[in-house]
């Protein structure tokens, strides 16, 4: 039977998706999460600027040791071996050896049509990725982690679109008040 690349491509991804039973929950959580980012960031920056930021996720030698999950992993580490992972199906998406330098050096050596045609199939294969980090891993895009707001602070601005203001009750630095008294004829 005659297969098109698409079909072809959400089979490795399914393939890819399920191996990651294996893994702890803050990997899988991790690996959803880039799923997500990957082809919003893939349109705004270019293949060899998200493959960059992805390798530097991988190499960054600052593993910090915080917080264990159950599995006793800590969720830097969890990063970590997700952007891993997730780099290497990327990789394998365009055909190339396992290895998280693969796809870097790949958008660094490729002609323009190269360059092109994998940017255009990492889309196609960033859908089926995020659409099966949805379905499998059960992560969504408002899974993402969400800002954390000091004392007193809302993580997010009013629906108003008024500013936030600080725990003193005073609005940030270089923002009148709304209650400004506005002495005038009267």
């Amino acid at each position: 039977m005659v297969t098109s690349w698409s079909q072809e491509c959400l089979a490795q991804a399914l393939q890819d998706v399920r191996g990651l039973d294996r893994s702890s929950t803050a990997v899988k959580q991790a690996y959803g999460r880039l799923c997500h980012k990957f082809p919003v960031m893939l349109m705004s920056l270019g293949l060899a600027q998200t493959a960059g930021y992805y390798q530097t996720k991988v190499t960054s030698a600052a593993v910090d040791d915080g917080p264990s999950d159950a599995s006793g992993q800590t969720k830097k580490k969890a990063d970590v071996e997700a952007c891993r992972i997730f780099l290497d199906h990327m990789a394998g998406v365009l055909g190339l050896a396992a290895g998280n330098r693969a796809l870097l050096d790949h958008a660094r050596s490729a002609s323009l049509a190269e360059y092109m045609l994998a940017t255009r199939r990492l889309l196609k294969a960033g859908v089926f990725y995020k659409h099966l980090a949805i379905s499998l891993l059960g992560v969504k895009a408002g899974d993402e982690e969400k800002p954390v707001a000091g004392p007193g602070q809302s993580a997010r601005p009013s629906a108003t679109g008024d500013s936030v203001s600080g725990p003193s009750g005073q609005p940030p630095p270089g923002q009148r008040s709304v209650d400004t008294d506005r002495s005038g004829g009267g």
